[in-house]
């Protein structure tokens, strides 16, 4: 079957020839790769060159730009060859509606989308006629299928008059204040008053620390008790952990039986009671409704398809932003964590709910005689920092008192709806588990 539509193509590269300006909102959408005839796809290079150069668009600096790709003497506009080179570019010119372009780009990228799956769904049937397990092939298809772009045609919704938002405003304040909840308490009563009661869609929040600071047993205690205190669902995507070793740290903290002696299995006698029990309990999803997601270097469309299939999820937890890979190619890690943000913000959008993420801090802090983290700490930190709405840090400050030494500084850096401060937690490192102790706010 031949997936196509050239008409489309000569319409997209033909309108922008003449209005160029068009070009900038549908850069990042199409890709060369995506034209079914070859020549559409070197002009679509050329756009990109021109415009990364500054230089105009145009039917002259287009045929420039493709001579010095080499690719002028092979542009033909189809099979006949009848016309060539600038010629072809002068009649292609007159092709399609600048009006028109986004309607060409959505009609390009659903052909070149068909395209994909018809090559993918050739290589599953050709996996499953030679012997691989289904579970394998479900999988490479489905990661497969998280690098497929489509044009979001529904965009529109999201675009409406301000009397609806200022009525939407309204039921929002009238709900909080009639008792009904609008945002996830953390289960941290200091946090939570901070954060103006909890963790509100469509926040983006991170959690930063050095490693073994303690940001996993953060996490972990989170969904714990936004799952069993509030019955709310929980999806845990851990990049650094399998989902065994996280359920035992869930397991820690239900039972009091520490981490390592689960995995030695050196309990005291009179600890198997009380982890027998914990098993059964957090195996019981309606009470603890936990989706638990250990894919290495998932990629955020990967995270959107899952959540599509499970439904209703009120909180998504990553572990950790670091091991995550973009949608596309970047030159740097620093722009490939932006975009990684910037699709996490765009999930809690699309599905109205917070997504609370881990993230490392460099080594910058450890150079420092005053270790307490600040925002350009952040790995990457502009890409976060900008992106996120709330920015909290872990600190074990030095003590003398030892009787305080589990005492942890919960940093809130950063928060774009509201106040910043300081949360003083009790930090369990043998159970994993954060606990509440009192508030200390800095205006």
């Amino acid at each position: 079957m031949n997936i196509q539509n050239r008409e489309n193509e000569a319409g997209l590269i033909g309108a922008l020839m003449r209005d160029p300006y068009k070009y900038e909102s549908l850069r990042d959408l199409i890709s060369p790769v995506d034209f079914s005839w070859s020549c559409y796809g070197w002009a679509w290079e050329a756009f990109g060159r021109l415009h990364q150069e500054g230089l105009t668009i145009d039917v002259i600096t287009v045929g420039d730009e493709l001579e010095r790709m080499g690719c002028l003497g092979g542009f033909v506009l189809d099979d006949s060859r009848t016309l060539s080179g600038r010629a072809a570019l002068g009649k292609l010119r007159a092709e399609g509606s600048p009006l028109a372009v986004e309607a060409y780009a959505s009609n390009i990228l659903d052909y070149s989308g068909k395209r994909q799956l018809e090559q993918l769904f050739a290589k599953g049937t050709y996996w499953a006629s030679n012997g691989r397990r289904a579970s394998d092939i479900v999988s490479d298809v489905t990661k497969s299928m998280g690098d497929i772009r489509t044009y979001d045609t529904k965009s529109t919704r999201h675009t409406q008059r301000l009397g609806e938002s200022v009525s939407n405003a309204y039921d929002h304040t009238a709900d909080a204040a009639n008792g009904k909840i609008q945002s996830i308490p953390t289960g941290f009563i200091d946090l939570d008053r901070i954060l103006g009661g909890g963790m509100s869609a469509p926040d983006l929040l991170v959690i930063a620390g050095r490693p073994g600071q303690g940001k996993t047993g953060f996490l972990v205690s989170v969904a714990k008790n936004v799952a069993e205190k509030q019955k709310k669902k929980v999806a845990f995507f851990s990049l650094e952990m399998n989902n065994d070793q996280i359920a035992m740290r869930l397991l820690s903290q239900e039972s009091g039986v520490p981490y390592d002696k689960q995995k030695s299995g050196a309990l005291e006698e009179d600890e198997w009671p009380k982890y027998t029990y914990a098993v059964e309990k957090l195996s019981d999803f309606e009470r603890f409704p936990i989706y638990l997601n250990d894919l290495p270097s998932i990629k955020p469309s990967q995270i959107r398809r899952e959540l599509m299939r499970l439904g209703d999820v009120d909180l998504v937890i990553v572990d950790y932003i670091g091991l995550a890979d973009p949608d596309g190619k970047y030159d740097t890690r620093a722009l490939e964590v932006t975009s990684i943000m910037k699709s996490l913000k765009a999930i809690c959008k699309e599905f109205g709910i917070p997504v609370l993420a881990s993230a490392q801090l460099s080594r910058a802090v450890e150079l420092r005689n005053n270790k307490r983290p600040i925002l350009s700490d952040l790995k990457e930190s502009g890409g976060i920092e900008e992106n996120a709405d709330v920015v909290m840090f872990i600190y074990h400050p030095e003590k003398e008192d030892r009787s305080n030494e589990n005492i942890t500084e919960l940093i809130v850096a950063k928060h774009r709806n509201g106040q910043v401060g300081v949360v003083e937690l009790l930090y369990l490192p043998h159970l994993t588990r954060f606990e509440s102790v009192y508030i200390r706010t800095k205006l």
